[in-house]
């Protein structure tokens, strides 16, 4: 868990490549840092499915040519 939330697998990766990250860079790991990074992942992998899904309707609703 963190900040309360419970990770996923997926979320459990980017935080730990957050923090390999840091310390390659000679800092400490900083969890809110993770956090935050993690967070904008999650919604640019949502974005990124959602307008994949908004793209797919509108090629099938208006017959238009897959580019």
């Amino acid at each position: 868990m963190l900040n309360g939330k419970a990770l996923n697998g997926l979320q459990l990766i980017e935080i730990c490549k957050a923090y390999i990250q840091a310390i390659n860079k000679g800092s400490l790991p900083n969890i809110e840092n993770a956090w935050t990074y993690m967070c904008k992942n999650d919604s640019l992998k949502a974005m990124e499915h959602c307008l994949a899904e908004m793209d797919a309707k509108l090629h099938g609703q208006l017959s238009l040519p897959n580019s």
